[in-house]
C-alpha cells in the first residue's frame, strides 16, 4: 500500500465508480435486505436503556458482519469510523448513502485522531451511536 501520508491518488476511473457504484449498491443492498422475512435483535430494550441513560453508544463488529450491519444501522444515526485508505472511500461512499455519518482513520493510519474526532461527535448529541470494525488487518480476528 502505498505512503498515506500523501493523499492517494485517484485516477478517472476511481472517480467513475465512486460516482456510480455505491449509490448502485446501497439500493441493491436496501432491496436485498428488506427482502429477509425474520430479523432478530436480542436485547434491543436494554440498548434503548444504555442509550437512554448513557447518552449514546458504539457497536463494534466484524468485517465478515459488516453486511447487515451496513443495512439496519444506516437508519439509527450512527457515525461510522471508516479506513482512510483508497479501499476506505468506496466504503465511506457507500455508507454515507445509506445514511451514515463517518470519520476517516483506522488502527494503522490516523486511528488515534479518528477516534478523538469520533469521541467529539459523541459528546454533544445525546442518544448518538457510533460504529466501528473490531478486527484488521493486524488483528484481532473474529471468532464465530
Amino acid at each position: 500500500m502505498p505512503d498515506l501520508a500523501r493523499k492517494y491518488h485517484l485516477s478517472w476511473l476511481d472517480k467513475l465508480a465512486l460516482a456510480v457504484l455505491p449509490p448502485i449498491a446501497a439500493a441493491i443492498l436496501r432491496l436485498w435486505c428488506g427482502s429477509c422475512r425474520v430479523v432478530a435483535r436480542e436485547n434491543e430494550a436494554a440498548e434503548l436503556e444504555a442509550v437512554r441513560k448513557y447518552g449514546g453508544c458504539v457497536y463494534p463488529t466484524w468485517h465478515q458482519r459488516m453486511f447487515y450491519f451496513f443495512h439496519d444501522f444506516g437508519a439509527r444515526q450512527v457515525t461510522m469510523m471508516i479506513s482512510k485508505s483508497k479501499d476506505g472511500e468506496y466504503a465511506n461512499a457507500l455508507a454515507l448513502k445509506l445514511g451514515f455519518y463517518s470519520v476517516r482513520g483506522s488502527g494503522t493510519y490516523q486511528g488515534r485522531t479518528a477516534m478523538q474526532v469520533l469521541i467529539e461527535k459523541l459528546k454533544p448529541h445525546e442518544g448518538h451511536k457510533a460504529g466501528m470494525m473490531a478486527d484488521g488487518p493486524k488483528r484481532p480476528a473474529a471468532r464465530s
